[in-house]
Formats: C-alpha cells, sequence, structure tokens
C-alpha cells in the first residue's frame, strides 16, 4: 500500500513520497436485515483450510435452481445493496446474446427466502445501485433510506429511485438520462448547509447532481452536469468511467479514470471550481481506467480515503 498523506484543505497536489507496504484485504458483506444470507451449512464451506488459519468460509448460492424462475441463470451479480430489510442486487447479461440477454434488478426479501425480479431491465448490464441514509432532517425524520439505479427501461436509460419498503419504481421516481448510450457506473451521497443530494457518474456525460426535496420526498435532477467528463476520442482516455464516489472528512470525492477530484460546498467566489483535481495517477495499461474502489476508513483516529489502481493491483491512503 501506498501512503500519500494529507489532501490539503487548498486542494494542492498530495504528497508522492511514499512509503511501500505489503497490505492484506478480507472483506465481507454484511446484511443487518436479512439474517442468514450467506449461512454456512455443515460440510459445505467453499473456502478451504490454508496456514495461519485466514480462510473464511463461503458457501456458493445460486440465484435460481427452478428451471421455472424469471431469475435470468446464465448472469453475473455486478452490485448488492441493503434496503430496509431486504437484499437488492443488480446483474447483467453482456456476454450473452439474444433476445432475452438482459440485466435484472432482484431483491431477497428474507435470508432463507429466494431471490427474485423486482424489475425487468433492457440493459446488458444494471451495473449501479446503492442505498443511502437520508439524514434525519430531510423533511422524513430518522430512520430512513432510498434505493438508487440506473438501468434501461421502456426504451429510456434511467435513474430510478424508491424509498424504505417501496415494491416498485414509479414513473414520478426517475430521471431520463441524455440516451440509451449514456450510463452510470457509480453513485454518491453528500450533505452540505442542510442540502442534501445524490450524485450519479455518468458515462460520456460527467457528474449529475440530485438534490433532495423535503417537502416532496423525491430528488430534483439538474440537467446540467457539474462536472463535466473528457470528450470521447481526448488524447490517451481509454474510458470516461466514473468509478467511485466517497463521503470522507466532510468532503465528496469522487474517481474519475486516473483522477481523483473533491468538491467544493457552498457559493464559490468567481472563477473557483465546483470539483477540484487532488491527485492524479500515472497511465495506466491499455485495457485499464486506472481508480478503482474508493472507500472511507479511519486511521489512525482520522478519515483517510482508500483506493487502488485496475491493473497495477496498488492501493492508496490520502
Amino acid at each position: 500500500m501506498r501512503d500519500l498523506g494529507a489532501i490539503a484543505p487548498d486542494a494542492s497536489a498530495v504528497r508522492s513520497n511514499a512509503l511501500r507496504i505489503g497490505v492484506v484485504i478480507v472483506s465481507a458483506l454484511a446484511i443487518t436485515s436479512c439474517s442468514g444470507v450467506g449461512g454456512v451449512r455443515p460440510g459445505k464451506s467453499a473456502a478451504p483450510s490454508a496456514p495461519g488459519g485466514y480462510a473464511v468460509p463461503a458457501v456458493r448460492e445460486s440465484l435460481t435452481t427452478s428451471s421455472r424462475s424469471p431469475v435470468a441463470h446464465d448472469n453475473e451479480v455486478i452490485a448488492l445493496a441493503p434496503e430496509s430489510g431486504r437484499l437488492f442486487a443488480a446483474t447483467d447479461q453482456w456476454e450473452y446474446p439474444g433476445p432475452s440477454a438482459y440485466g435484472q434488478v432482484l431483491v431477497k426479501n428474507s435470508g432463507g427466502g429466494p431471490w427474485t425480479v423486482f424489475e425487468q431491465t433492457q440493459s446488458l448490464r444494471v451495473q449501479a445501485l446503492d442505498s443511502f441514509p437520508i439524514p434525519k432532517d430531510q423533511g422524513l425524520g430518522p430512520g430512513h433510506s432510498l434505493l438508487i439505479i440506473q438501468a434501461i427501461v421502456n426504451g429510456r436509460s434511467e435513474i430510478q429511485w424508491l424509498l424504505d419498503g417501496a415494491t416498485s419504481f414509479t414513473p414520478g421516481d426517475s430521471y431520463a438520462l441524455a440516451s440509451t448510450s449514456a450510463d452510470v457506473r457509480s453513485f454518491g451521497a453528500h450533505e452540505s448547509a442542510g442540502v442534501w443530494s445524490v450524485y450519479a457518474g455518468v458515462n460520456p456525460t460527467g457528474i449529475l447532481r440530485g438534490t433532495w426535496s423535503p417537502a416532496m420526498h423525491t430528488l430534483v435532477f439538474s440537467p446540467v452536469p457539474e462536472l463535466t467528463a473528457e470528450p470521447p476520442g481526448s488524447p490517451g482516455l481509454k474510458t470516461q468511467k466514473v468509478t467511485a464516489f466517497a463521503d470522507c472528512g466532510g468532503a465528496l470525492y469522487v474517481s474519475i479514470n486516473t483522477k481523483l477530484y473533491r468538491r467544493n460546498d457552498g457559493t464559490l467566489p468567481p472563477g473557483a471550481a465546483r470539483w477540484v483535481l487532488v491527485y492524479q495517477e500515472p497511465p495506466v495499461g491499455a485495457f485499464n481506467s486506472g481508480l478503482r474502489g474508493m472507500s472511507c476508513v479511519t486511521h489512525d483516529g482520522s478519515p483517510s480515503l482508500l483506493l487502488s489502481t485496475e491493473g497495477g493491483g496498488e492501493v492508496y491512503r490520502f
């Protein structure tokens, strides 16, 4: 792991004199309200024991074993998100041609229950799905959350969201993107001066902001991007993937290709940028997109950003 020090408040470049050390990361999915998901059955552990005792027991769980189920059999799971006691999954069918090769939004209502189709899409890939707690000062009080996805439905590429235990997406809680070629890779959420917003990293548009309305209890998206992605065909540009957001230390960060930006909140003086570049990774391989997996953690009692690079597999801490 490479420790790049602090990101200065004035958005100056981070220090690059880094100490390289080894890192072992163990990840686990915790589902607070769906107890039993991923439980280990006797004799069914998929992780063999290993020297040092670090193997994590795991069980392979098929999305469905019923040939009559509408849940697609030949897909992959792109994202998982818990929401109000349920577990949602985003899937894709991008390797399988044909009229039925579409991604799905699936839901599991209990730990022992089956996966069912929450929404059938026309997207080969439902690649962005997330859940965010809604701050208690946003007109609903404590204990509410919002699930948000992007998919092609009814011939349009849409950002869709729902509250708490809603049983379906509705047209009133959606925002249509410019075309079916526009897609979202990541979502983020951030509150500043009592205003809570959800941000969508749209390829190739850039970053769109949906401001929460405490009166209407929904998001209101602006069609004008806060940060515009580089146009297709730009020198050295391989992708336009907005790969991750992280709310960390009171600021919102986003990674786009090899660049890391921080959002400046509030009213800006003339000429000041809403998003400022705080770090840039050197060029990556021909088939890689740069920075990935950004997360906010606590390190030595202070908030820190962790992120890695696709291809090289290096981990950075800011």
